[in-house]
């Protein structure tokens, strides 16, 4: 039998302040094999004359498949509470 998803883990990360302020992102590209997926985050700031978007990537993130479906539930389970909480406010 194993208890390892019943163990609370204290993590601490460390981070210059220039990482600590984050990066902006208007544009996700994703990517993936079998078992690897690559998220760029890009910030596309204009449009050239050829009608073509100009941007830079701001964050390159390597992620195992289970990770990215782990993030997903994440997300999904966050936008859900959120979601309750301004409905809520809505009705008002």
């Amino acid at each position: 039998m194993d208890d390892s998803k019943d163990k609370i883990i204290s993590v601490s990360i460390e981070a210059d302040p220039g990482m600590r302020k984050g990066a902006y992102s208007n544009f996700v590209s994703l990517r993936s094999n079998e078992s690897d997926c690559i998220l760029d985050f890009c910030f596309l700031d204009a449009q050239n004359p050829d009608g073509i978007m100009t941007g830079v990537l701001v964050s390159r993130i390597i992620m195992k498949n289970d990770q990215l479906i782990d993030l997903r539930d994440a997300i999904d389970r966050r936008i859900i509470a959120n979601s309750d909480v301004s409905g809520a406010e809505d009705e008002r």
